[in-house]
């Protein structure tokens, strides 16, 4: 097991920083109904990792061998840090984004915000870099125990960014929303620098670690 969640740990690691979705939530935790938007947000980002999780869970343990080889494996993670990296080189390229998000996400409710998680988690850059780790899971043999254990190492990592900022705020509420709406105003100039640098990072990562599986 302990072997299998070294592997996963950092793809755990890039699932936790994703500006997009932090500042989502850093700017939820500045609106009306701070917590209740933030969670609610989070709660369906994480629903559809979650479902990935149980998909993989299901085949892996319905499989009486590795569904597929270290090979592939390796193969998969070069392809998950070319992703990455061409990710990194389109926003580096292409002006300050705007998606709309954080505007949207000041007015609105529990129900609006989970529904914008579900959808954000679906076209986040997360996806691949998720689908990655899971085919860590898929091609480590492991037992039913430690799939179970990395499917929720790498469904932690993908919540981590998301939580951390809610229970910072609901533990210090007065600092935290000092602290938050400071971040909120950073990463809206810089942004476009926060995502290329870590795109290209992870990107770099991830081809290095799937070139030293070949």
């Amino acid at each position: 097991m302990g072997t299998l969640l070294l592997e996963l740990t950092p793809f755990a690691i890039g699932l936790a920083v994703s500006p997009a979705t932090i500042a989502v939530t850093i700017m939820f935790l500045t609106s009306d109904r701070p917590v209740g938007n933030a969670l609610a947000f989070a709660g369906g980002f994480g629903a559809v990792y979650a479902a990935l999780s149980v998909i993989v869970l299901v085949v892996v343990g319905a499989a009486s061998e590795p569904l597929i080889s270290q090979t592939a494996k390796a193969v998969i993670t070069i392809a998950v840090g070319l992703l990455l990296l061409a990710l990194g080189i389109k926003s580096g390229r292409s002006p300050q984004s705007n998606t709309g998000l954080l505007s949207r996400a000041e007015h609105t409710s529990p129900r609006k915000a989970f529904t914008l998680g579900l959808v954000v988690a679906v076209v986040n850059w997360n996806v691949p870099l998720y689908l990655g780790g899971l085919a860590t899971i898929t091609a480590s043999g492991a037992d039913v125990g430690a799939t179970i254990a990395g499917a929720l190492l790498l469904l932690l990592g993908a919540e981590a960014g998301l939580l951390v900022p809610v229970l910072w705020y609901v533990l210090w509420p007065r600092g935290a929303s000092r602290g938050l709406a400071r971040v909120k105003t950073w990463f809206g100039r810089h942004e476009k620098k926060v995502v290329f640098g870590v795109l290209v990072v992870f990107g770099v990562v991830f081809v290095v670690k799937g070139i030293a599986g070949l």
